[in-house]
């Protein structure tokens, strides 16, 4: 892969240098900004019901703010996760067939 360098890459776009570090730190903080939005929503939706699953919220989320706020699912996953907001999932025990005597059908004549 050839790297090239940043004063480089703006002539050839016709963007300053000033403007093409500005864009970054924009869309830096919009994202900060749009994870601390899904962080607080999250945490008040956890006040009411805490035991509430990633899917369900990130459900919750999409319904209330459709285009406004747009997250996607993998994303909202990866802001709960980094953020630690993420709920452990439960085990299941292992299902167990029993080849008792007591579950033997033994005919009847």
């Amino acid at each position: 892969m050839r790297h090239y360098a940043v004063t480089d890459l703006c002539a050839l776009s016709g963007v300053t240098r000033q403007a093409f570090y500005k864009r970054d730190d924009d869309l830096l903080f919009r994202r900060l900004a749009l994870e601390q939005f899904v962080v607080q929503f999250v945490r008040e939706i956890r006040e009411k019901d805490p035991q509430m699953g990633s899917d369900n919220l990130w459900r919750m989320y999409r319904e209330r703010f459709n285009d406004e706020y747009r997250v996607g699912r993998d994303a909202f996953r990866s802001i709960l996760h980094e953020r630690g907001l993420h709920i452990r999932q439960r085990q299941r025990a292992p299902v167990r067939q029993t080849h008792g005597i007591a579950c033997r059908h033994t005919p009847t004549s």
